[in-house]
């Protein structure tokens, strides 16, 4: 990719809501293994590697759920004052409405675009395909104004070329007005979608944006594209892997053990009964690598 950027929505939730009411039995903690960095080559030789333990279960406040851990270096010892960033992820359910979006640069000799998706084809890739397209933007050099035709699909499937044996339904959005492309697809069906070409400048910054809900079974199964083009000839391609939104439980400070604790209460009506998620990382520094870990609480 030249220049590519992902970036996705941050929903941000409060680490503590008190009093919250949640029915059923508490779920037991989880103690995910311990968590090391990934070899990385390039990196200097005077980083330190570092280790991130962590333990997620119940809270003490009826409702609420907790993640606590501890950061050390390769020498074993904490790492105190390290920001340690958690989110929360879905892996049941319809998922969560996302902006995922995605920067670069256009490449040297493009004059065209299209935007659209891919699920089981083209990708190596087989798996149940469940999302659904609320609208695409793509914009460049910082300008606000989209160039997709189209693109929130208001008059109808104008402009769009869709293909596969998966199914496809245009119906009102379930977020109020406007329109919805539903897709579906097991994994032995494919489905593709294209939106008529749209003029772009080579070397110019781009954006592009993509509102959908993906469920969390669709991971490994596809994903959103942009393709540029000169003339008839594809000469490049830039992809958003299928993935479930993610909410941001923001950030805790390790203490002088290296310990650090984030309570909290589930996104309510963002995020549907089930199996859920919590990984809290390190992002590293100039002195150390970084470290995550992750474990699973249950939602009822």
């Amino acid at each position: 990719m030249l220049g590519v950027e992902v970036k996705r929505r941050e929903i941000l939730i409060p680490l503590l809501l008190l009093g919250a009411a949640c029915t059923g039995a508490r779920p037991a903690p989880t103690s995910p293994a311990r968590s090391n960095t990934r070899g990385e080559t390039t990196s200097p030789a005077s980083r330190l590697t570092t280790s991130l333990d962590m333990e997620v279960g119940p809270s003490e406040y009826v409702g609420s759920f907790r993640a606590s851990g501890t950061l050390t270096d390769q020498t074993g010892r904490p790492v105190p004052g390290a920001t340690i960033r958690v989110t929360l992820t879905p892996l049941e359910g319809p998922g969560t409405l996302e902006s995922y979006s995605l920067s670069g640069v256009v490449p040297p000799g493009a004059s065209q675009a299209t935007v659209g998706l891919r699920a089981n084809t083209e990708c190596g890739c087989d798996g149940a395909v469940d999302l659904t397209l609320y609208d695409v933007e793509y914009a460049e050099g910082g300008s606000s104004k989209g160039t997709v035709a189209n693109g929130d699909f208001a008059g109808g499937l104008r402009g769009w070329a869709l293909g596969g044996s998966g199914t496809r339904h245009l119906g009102p959005s379930d977020l109020g007005e406007g329109s919805m492309l539903r897709i579906r697809a097991s994994p032995r069906q494919s489905l593709t979608a294209d939106s008529r070409r749209f003029f772009v400048a080579a070397k110019e910054r781009f954006t592009v944006t993509f509102d959908a809900r993906v469920a969390p079974s669709s991971v490994g199964s596809g994903y959103f594209l942009l393709v540029f083009r000169a003339g008839s000839q594809e000469i490049g391609r830039e992809r958003i892997d299928f993935a479930p939104a993610s909410f941001s439980l923001g950030t805790r400070t390790t203490d002088d053990n290296g310990s650090f604790r984030a309570t909290f209460h589930p996104p309510g009506v963002e995020l549907a009964l089930g199996r859920v998620r919590v990984e809290a990382r390190f992002d590293g520094d100039e002195a150390l690598l970084p470290a995550s870990a992750s474990g699973t609480i249950f939602v009822h």
